[in-house]
């Protein structure tokens, strides 16, 4: 009996690694191309094959001058990165206002008294960033509106990446602000 089960168990687990496809993991230092491959400077030589785990990532560092019409700097003024799927408000998370609450306090910055602010953060590469900005004071440094300030990124502007990290971009901002009254 345990010499049938031992042989329905090596026959299961042979079976099964033929269909995932173990038997093609082997160098391939033998293969010869279907067409001549010429060779990239850094890139991997054709018998090496290059594993990766993970994300890819970038750094995003954004100083910048929170302004109103006059140019005049502004204080008091809220700046929130909005990841990927956010619409206007971090209120997307699930409705948990827990959730809203910590995530407020871990990605916001507040202008200072010179209007400038300055956020840094890690998130997989995007083409636009996105701000949540609006007026947290009140009426102590006068009432503005809260808008969407987006950010454009280049492929160009991001600098030092290899492989997975994409690289960092620093991008330096005037956010113009609408008084209301």
């Amino acid at each position: 009996m345990r010499i049938r089960l031992l042989k329905l168990q090596n026959w299961l687990v042979l079976s099964l690694l033929s269909l995932l496809g173990f038997g093609a993991c082997r160098s391939t230092k033998d293969l010869k191309p279907d067409r001549p491959v010429a060779h990239q400077p850094g890139a991997p030589a054709r018998s090496e094959i290059v594993l990766m785990y993970g994300v890819p990532t970038a750094n995003y560092q954004i100083k910048g001058r929170v302004v109103n019409g006059q140019g005049h700097p502004v204080q008091g003024i809220q700046l929130l990165r909005l990841e990927r799927g956010m619409e206007a408000t971090p209120d997307a998370l699930h409705g948990d206002p827990d959730a809203v609450r910590a995530y407020i306090r871990d990605n916001a910055v507040t202008s200072v008294s010179d209007g400038t602010f300055h956020i840094r953060f890690s998130e997989r590469p995007a083409d636009t960033l996105r701000l949540l900005v609006r007026d947290v004071d009140g009426a102590e440094n006068g009432v503005y509106r809260n808008q969407i300030f987006s950010l454009s990124i280049a492929p160009e502007d991001y600098s030092g990446g290899q492989g997975w990290f994409s690289g960092t971009v620093s991008k330096e901002v005037t956010v113009r602000m609408e008084e209301l009254r």
